[in-house]
């Protein structure tokens, strides 16, 4: 119901009379409390404008927050304005409608009330506006809480400054509360004995609660979780030479009981070393996430890379990882379907916590890395790295967009490109020529031509012999994930056919494994065979060479996690072990020699590994990334 036109005039008065149209906040917030517009247009009114201070101090908060949380998902300035700007309508918009709404529950119980008194009246303000102080106060601190990851150091003054300015906001949004709670009280009755003043309105009390919520805000960020990714606390990495370069090939989807019943003489060299189980861990396999975890030693939940597909926010850079099932993956999925989100690929700028190859960089070693998940963007340094997305680039050409570091390497590798190619097709043709079935022979051939073109890349190395050189291997994994998704052999000799297919593509990677690994006596060798999609949940770590122990090792331990790895080929760098790691070091691969020459050495963290992404300035190839992976049977 609006006022009566007549007693307009009062009610200014009396706003004024009360000190309401006088301070400039007041009469922002309060804006159409004195016009003839009913109790709805001035609830609506009141709410938006309490609604808008509240959004734009919320949604930018909450934009930097996002920013240090999920770094893979605000990637760059466009990301954290545009985000900035949505949570700000989103906060002012829920603001305004809670304010809206508390104004019109005000309304309605000053008509009904006939014991509103003054005190009462002030008291129903403050508690509102306390309300709002305290919720206010207690966002902004766990904001701060969270956004310390985006600053390199954080003394006690920044924070102090920083819990100050966060009472300072807090205060504001309970004074402009209270105002618009006590405003409609007075506009919604005729008694005058509805004074000005209450709590916060006495600037005792505000400084008062301004020290509480202080007191209460560091209390708050005390206990929080504090940073992620600490580099004040980040050791620095040393290692220990050990005398010998590490060289690590990593291969997916292996049956290890094929593996071991084959003539595979490469192989069986690396098998007669030192054996260690990694057991995977328990759900869905997942590349990305599975090779993530075995690269860092860490869980998905701490390294980031919680599966392989991602969704991207339309007019955001930035990824935010896929929900495996449930309530999530329904509401992803109704996001496609309204185009609000399109489907992506996990990458690094997600990966929060360091792989083995960038902790030896860290530690001044010469690495080099070919082919592994979730490593484009490239870093910045001098380290070789050749991502995932780097036979994309080449195969299109065009601008590099961080698929291959030191970014010099691109234009060599680019002009003898195509007689790579043409190589990798002929010898990939050749190891299966006899395979009767032309749907079978060019699955395999295609998942051989692209370990063929891996194995050609990883032999590039311009500079000098390196310390640490690790090349990933996809396509068995490719090949037996495509079989099990087409139909069923018709005959046992259709089986047979894929048994036989399946023989000769172990042998072709016994052959890369070979050229790549050649015995010799500066080199430790090492082996991941992972089970990938279909081979079982347990692979295998072997070693040869160097101090490793023939026939050493373990055939069953329940503490070989899938991120056991990384920790024994870190202290076989000579690196230290962090202290976060899932699991230690398998120790009892080496000789006693070597142990007591080179005992385990321990460090509180890898922070100080913690690369930064080369910045993206190319032709960007992510469309074709998706349809790639998506041809190759990695998403659907």
């Amino acid at each position: 119901m609006a006022p009566n036109p007549e007693n307009i005039d009062q009610l200014r008065e009396r706003l004024r009379a009360l000190g309401y149209l006088d301070a400039p906040v007041d009469r922002y917030v309060l804006g159409s409390a004195s016009s003839r517009a009913g109790i709805a247009r001035f609830a609506l009114g009141a709410g938006l404008r309490v609604g808008l201070i509240a959004g734009l101090l919320l949604g930018v908060s909450a934009a930097i927050a996002l920013a240090a949380r999920a770094p893979g998902f605000i990637a760059t300035r466009r990301d954290a304005v545009v985000m900035a700007a949505v949570l700000s309508a989103v906060f002012a918009l829920v603001i305004a409608a809670a304010m809206a709404a508390t104004v019109i529950v005000a309304n309605w119980y000053a008509r009904r009330s006939t014991t509103l008194t003054a005190a009462r009246a002030r008291r129903v303000a403050a508690i509102a506006g306390i309300i709002a102080a305290l919720a206010c106060a207690a966002y902004l601190t766990l904001w701060w809480n969270a956004a310390q990851d985006l600053f390199t150091s954080l003394t006690f003054g920044w924070n102090a400054i920083a819990l100050a300015l966060a009472a300072g906001v807090s205060l504001l949004l309970a004074h402009a509360v209270s105002v618009v709670i006590q405003a409609a009280l007075v506009r919604s009755t005729a008694r005058t004995d509805i004074a000005a003043g209450g709590l916060l309105s006495s600037r005792g009390f505000l400084a008062a609660f301004g020290i509480v919520l202080f007191a209460g805000s560091g209390a708050l960020l005390a206990t929080g979780a504090g940073r992620h990714d600490d580099r004040t606390a980040a050791p620095a990495i040393t290692v220990t030479p050990a005398g010998y370069a590490l060289r690590v090939i990593a291969i997916d989807g292996v049956d290890l009981a094929m593996a071991r019943s084959r003539e595979l003489p490469s192989l069986r060299r690396l098998f007669a070393g030192a054996y260690v189980p990694v057991l995977a861990d328990a759900g869905t396999p997942d590349p990305a996430r599975d090779w993530t975890t075995i690269a860092t030693g860490r869980a998905p939940d701490v390294h980031g890379i919680t599966s392989l597909e991602a969704r991207r926010a339309v007019g955001i850079e930035g990824r935010l990882p896929a929900a495996s099932g449930g309530v999530m993956r329904s509401l992803l999925d109704a996001a496609d379907l309204l185009q609000l989100t399109t489907p992506a690929i996990a990458s690094g700028d997600e990966r929060r916590v360091p792989a083995f190859w960038e902790v030896a960089s860290a530690a001044g070693l010469r690495t080099a890395v070919v082919n592994w998940w979730a490593t484009w963007p490239a870093p910045d340094g001098n380290d070789i790295v050749i991502t995932d997305r780097a036979l994309l680039r080449l195969d299109a050409g065009g601008a590099l967009d961080a698929e291959i570091a030191p970014a010099a390497l691109y234009e060599p590798l680019r002009a003898r490109w195509r007689a790579t190619r043409t190589a990798a097709a002929a010898r990939a043709a050749d190891a299966f020529v006899g395979v009767a079935d032309p749907e079978l022979r060019k699955v395999m051939v295609r998942s051989a031509e692209l370990d063929i073109l891996i194995a050609a890349l990883a032999r590039v190395n311009p500079g000098p012999p390196l310390d640490l050189h690790t090349v990933y291997l996809p396509g068995l994994d490719i090949a037996q994930h495509n079989l099990l998704q087409a139909s069923a052999p018709a005959s046992v000799s259709a089986m047979s056919g894929r048994v036989d297919a399946i023989a000769r593509y172990y042998a072709l990677l016994d052959e890369l494994v070979g050229e790549l690994l050649p015995p010799a006596a500066s080199h430790i060798d090492a082996v991941i065979l992972w089970p990938g999609r279909a081979s079982g949940r347990e692979g295998a770590l072997l070693l040869a060479g160097g101090p490793v122990q023939p026939n050493a090792g373990r055939t069953r331990c329940e503490d070989c996690q899938e991120g056991g790895a990384a920790a024994t080929l870190l202290y076989l760098l000579g690196l230290p072990i962090a202290d976060d790691l899932r699991t230690r070091p398998m120790t009892d691969v080496v000789s006693a020699d070597f142990l007591e020459r080179h005992p385990v050495r321990t460090i509180a963290n890898y922070n100080a590994a913690v690369t930064r992404r080369s910045a993206r300035t190319g032709e960007p190839l992510d469309a074709e990334a998706l349809e790639r992976l998506r041809s190759l049977g990695y998403i659907r």
